[in-house]
C-alpha cells in the first residue's frame, strides 16, 4: 500500500512538471524543458554525479524518435536510467527508490518570478486616484480605464454642444430661431381664440415676408440683366466718341 501511494505522488509531481508553463498541456506528457526543470528543482542534478548534459542524453535516449515529449512510462524509465550516477554507494533498486522519493510530492518553482513590490513608491505610482494632468482622464472614480474614450477625444455629431444636458429629449431639431420657435409652440397649445388670432397673424406676416424677399431677388436679376445690356450697347458709342475728341484736340 505505502509502494501504490508512493507510485501515486510520483505521478502528480509528473503531471505538475507537465502543465508547468503551458496551459494546453494535458499532463499526460513531458516535454524537454520541463524535464530539465524537474530534475533541477528535485535536486537529481548535483553538478557531480548527475549533470545538465546527463539529463538531456537519458531524455533523447528514453523518448521517440519522432517525438519531444515522454510519457509518464519513459519518465520512470529516464529516473532509473539516472540513479545508480546519482547514488553511486546503492545498489540499484535502493538507487531507484532514492530518486523517486526526491519527486515524489513535488511541485514547480517558482524562484526567479518577479513579485509585485509592496512599497510607498509603487503604491504611489499604481494608485490611479493620484494620477494628474492627462493620465487622470484616462481612469474613472473606480481606478478602472475608459479605454478609447480616455485615450482619443470622441466627437459626438448629435447638434448638441458638449455641455447641453437634455439632448435627445427632442423629437425633431427646429429649423428657425429659437424665440420664433418658443413663440409658435406656445400659440399652438393655447386654447385661447385671441391667441390664435395672433398665430393666424405671425402666419400671415411671415408669408408677406417670404414674398417681399422673392420680389427684391427677382428685381435684383433683372436690374443686373438690364444693366449689362445697356453697358453692352453703349461701349462702342463711348470708344468712337473718345477717338474723335482726341482728334479735335
Amino acid at each position: 500500500m505505502a509502494e501504490s501511494a508512493d507510485m501515486e505522488q510520483l505521478l502528480v509531481s509528473f503531471k505538475k512538471f507537465a502543465i508547468h508553463g503551458d496551459t494546453k498541456a494535458t499532463g499526460k506528457e513531458l516535454n524537454g524543458k520541463n524535464w530539465a526543470k524537474l530534475c533541477k528543482d528535485c535536486k537529481i542534478i548535483d553538478g557531480k554525479g548527475v549533470t545538465s548534459t546527463d539529463v538531456d542524453i537519458v531524455f533523447s535516449k528514453v523518448k521517440q524518435k519522432t517525438s519531444r515529449v515522454i510519457t509518464y512510462e519513459e519518465f520512470r524509465r529516464a529516473l532509473e536510467d539516472l540513479a545508480p550516477k546519482r547514488f553511486k554507494g546503492q545498489s540499484k533498486e535502493e538507487a531507484v527508490e532514492s530518486i523517486f522519493k526526491l519527486v515524489e510530492g513535488k511541485e514547480p518553482n517558482n524562484v526567479g518570478v518577479t513579485k509585485v513590490a509592496k512599497k510607498g513608491a509603487v503604491d504611489r505610482l499604481t494608485d490611479a486616484s493620484k494620477y494628474t494632468g492627462s493620465h487622470k482622464e484616462r481612469f474613472d472614480e473606480t481606478g478602472k480605464g475608459k479605454g478609447r474614450e480616455g485615450r482619443e477625444e470622441l466627437v459626438e455629431n448629435t447638434g448638441y454642444v458638449g455641455s447641453y444636458r437634455n439632448a435627445g429629449t427632442y423629437d425633431t431639431k427646429p429649423s428657425f430661431s429659437g424665440s420664433r420657435l418658443h413663440v409658435l409652440t406656445f400659440l399652438q397649445r393655447s386654447n385661447n381664440p385671441g391667441q390664435k388670432e395672433t398665430l393666424k397673424e405671425l402666419r400671415l406676416c411671415c408669408i408677406l415676408c417670404s414674398l417681399f424677399t422673392f420680389l427684391c431677388y427677382f428685381a435684383s436679376i433683372c436690374f443686373t440683366v438690364f444693366y449689362k445690356s445697356i453697358r453692352r450697347h453703349l461701349h462702342p458709342l463711348t470708344d468712337n466718341y473718345f477717338q474723335l475728341f482726341r482728334i479735335n484736340l
